[in-house]
């Protein structure tokens, strides 16, 4: 399997002549993803995630895919960072994360069988080397509280934008 995404985060942080990174998905154009994105300063990251960095408490486990560019914010922000998610997570421990519904990428004909629509498939491109096909899940806030709530879930919503973008924290009943 290549790692296109960490040869061009490495590029980037080494300042080698970084070439375009592209994502390659399955709904439509393929379309560059900035590098720079991975690396931005907590001053410039949006409203949602600075709401998700205040909920932080404790010890924190960030689970997210890139350079890390939450982890290091919280740790400069003097939090213990994990690396382990339910089995590490206290009685009051807390996951907070983001989704969207994506509906509207099929513009009201929200395909219907055996695949979850939000389920969306991924290839990063760097270089003219093309990664491995991944899954990305874009979950709607519905299917998301009836899975939370049937795993013992609770869910409180914290934000969410008119594009469908949302921000829910989850913690064991």
């Amino acid at each position: 399997m290549k790692d296109v995404l960490g040869e061009a985060l490495t590029d980037h942080y080494h300042q080698r002549s970084p070439g375009k990174l592209w994502v390659n998905n399955k709904y439509g154009p393929k379309e560059e993803m900035p590098v720079d994105v991975y690396f931005r300063e907590a001053e410039d990251m949006p409203e949602l995630e600075w709401i998700a960095l205040q909920q932080c408490k404790g010890r924190v486990l960030d689970i997210g895919a890139g350079a890390g560019s939450h982890a290091l914010t919280l740790q400069r922000m003097g939090f213990d960072v994990l690396a382990k998610a339910r089995t590490l997570l206290r009685p009051a421990g807390r996951l907070v994360f983001d989704s969207s519904d994506i509906a509207y990428l099929y513009e009201g004909k929200v395909p219907r069988g055996k695949d979850y629509y939000g389920e969306i498939l991924y290839q990063y491109e760097y270089k003219k080397e093309q990664g491995d096909w991944f899954k990305w899940l874009f979950i709607d806030r519905k299917t998301l509280a009836g899975i939370l709530s049937t795993e013992g879930w609770r869910m409180e919503v914290l934000f969410e934008d008119e594009w469908g973008q949302f921000l829910v924290s989850c913690q064991l009943q």
